[in-house]
């Protein structure tokens, strides 16, 4: 091969490269500008969501519960000898966040909805505080250890939809306070010691489960309770 040919490739060859070399180096920066930027938007984006669920758990945190709710769940927690909920519930005033409080916003305030307790090993009385949780949908204190009577304030929850009281050690009549709960859906208190008769029992107009089996009830169940609504389901366990 000649000195000419061979320069003249090698020229090539390395023309060849530099402008490979540019190439390459041109849709590098012009790619690396579009990862930057899209980088930089992908950023803006985190930043957005990060500032978002910054502020929104802001705002949770200092989102104060009632006051009249706050009050009667600490008076319920007094009531109690068992120590699980005692504890948790002492740590701050934000009730919506304890154990087992699900609160819905009304105003600048949050109050409490649903009380959902079941199987906390909770032992006491179930205190009459729980009576001015107006607001109060669900009541779920199933297979705990409440003992003594239920008491007449519970009859002050116009909203409950949902009353689940099996599985406990409660005993008394009870009439008086089930019927007044107008709004209720399902209800089931039992296996415990409940008295009275039956035919005390009706007027709901809404109620889809019902449940009083295991007590101490006498007589028959009645006819009113499930005429007033559709395909009212009655348990016998």
């Amino acid at each position: 091969m000649s000195p000419h040919l061979t320069q003249k490739h090698r020229w090539y060859r390395t023309l060849s490269s530099s402008d490979l070399t540019l190439d390459i180096s041109q849709n590098s920066t012009t790619d690396s500008k579009k990862f930057q930027m899209k980088k930089s938007a992908a950023m803006d984006g985190y930043s957005l969501l990060a500032l978002f669920v910054h502020l929104l758990g802001i705002q949770t945190l200092t989102q104060s519960c009632d006051p009249s709710d706050l009050l009667a769940l600490k008076e319920f927690a007094g009531n109690l000898t068992s120590e699980s909920i005692i504890t948790s519930w002492s740590n701050n005033s934000f009730c919506c966040q304890w154990d087992g409080v699900v609160c819905e916003k009304e105003g600048n305030e949050s109050v409490a909805t649903r009380l959902i307790l079941p199987k906390k090993g909770l032992k006491g009385i179930i205190s009459r505080s729980l009576g001015r949780l107006d607001k109060l949908k669900l009541l779920d204190l199933s297979c705990n250890h409440f003992e003594g009577v239920l008491p007449a304030e519970l009859s002050n929850l116009k909203q409950l939809q949902v009353l689940y009281l099996s599985h406990n050690m409660l005993m008394g009549r009870v009439s008086q306070v089930l019927s007044s709960l107008k709004m209720i859906q399902s209800l089931n208190v039992s296996s415990n010691s409940f008295s009275g008769d039956l035919l005390e029992l009706g007027g709901f107009p809404n109620l889809l489960v019902f449940n009083v089996s295991n007590n101490s009830f006498t007589g028959m169940l009645n006819s009113q309770i499930w005429s007033a609504s559709n395909g009212t389901e009655i348990r016998d366990s």
